[in-house]
């Protein structure tokens, strides 16, 4: 699914999920600040990763890195360059988890803090691990 093609309510998302695409994409030599303004995220927002902004900006901040990266990996390469430090005390937290079970429960369970109006939970399936994301509205 592209960004753009997202339909239902739009949620608020923490400004510290979007920080780590922002540092990739000003890594790489994207022109930040003017992608920001695009998707009407205003930039002294970076000082503030607890601060709200719209899904759908977020979203459009992604969409648009991606088309001027020339890429439909994007999350794929900021994920391999991921710091849970970008997270701000949300990662903070994850840091500590000494398991893979506790770091999926504990970023589960506060999951709510960092994106408001979404539920995520996993359930079993034999052997596989199913991942899964609803919007409460």
């Amino acid at each position: 699914m592209r960004p753009r093609d997202f339909k239902g309510p739009i949620q608020p998302v923490r400004v510290a999920v979007l920080l780590r695409y922002i540092d990739y994409v000003e890594a790489v030599g994207a022109p930040v600040e003017r992608l920001l303004a695009c998707s009407g995220i205003p930039a002294v927002l970076r000082g503030n990763p607890m601060a709200l902004v719209p899904q759908e900006s977020a979203m459009r901040f992604i969409d648009l890195a991606c088309r001027c990266l020339g890429t439909e990996h994007l999350g794929v390469y900021v994920s391999l360059a991921f710091k849970l430090d970008n997270l701000g005390p949300y990662g903070q937290m994850l840091q500590r988890a000494l398991t893979l079970h506790e770091y999926f429960r504990k970023g589960i369970g506060c999951y709510d803090t960092m994106v408001t109006g979404q539920r995520i939970w996993l359930t079993e399936h034999g052997e596989e691990l199913r991942f899964h994301v609803a919007n409460l509205n």
